[in-house]
């Protein structure tokens, strides 16, 4: 039974996300409520998991990622399972400060972009996708 929909026409502005992913460590005592399963999702996380439901027009900006759990995945996650279409995903102006290089993972066919991005300091490449 799949437990997320389609996403459409979304924008998310001005966010700081501090300390995510605290379920995702592996070890069970060092995680929020230990009694349950590890969750190891990204801080940000865009998700379809029906194929006729597709994730579109989705804008994120002006964002900052600092302090997520080292054993949480990518920071930022835009994931389509079974073949539902991503298209035009704009995620601008984020910024991460983390002991590793995230990067956006994508699932899918998938047109998106990523612009204005910054790393421990450092600014990243743009990715223009559409």
């Amino acid at each position: 039974m799949p437990h997320s929909h389609g996403v459409h026409n979304i924008t998310i502005e001005h966010a700081n996300l501090t300390t995510s992913n605290t379920q995702a460590s592996e070890n069970p005592q060092m995680r929020p409520t230990p009694e349950e399963d590890r969750v190891i999702h990204g801080a940000i996380t865009i998700m379809s998991d029906q194929p006729d439901q597709q994730i579109e027009g989705v804008t994120i900006k002006d964002i900052t990622i600092d302090q997520s759990h080292p054993d949480g995945y990518d920071e930022v996650q835009v994931l389509s399972w079974d073949g539902a279409p991503i298209q035009h995903v704009w995620l601008d102006d984020i910024t991460i400060t983390s002991s590793r290089w995230p990067g956006v993972f994508t699932t899918g066919p998938s047109t998106y972009n990523t612009t204005g991005w910054t790393y421990n300091g450092t600014a990243k490449t743009d990715h223009i996708g559409w």
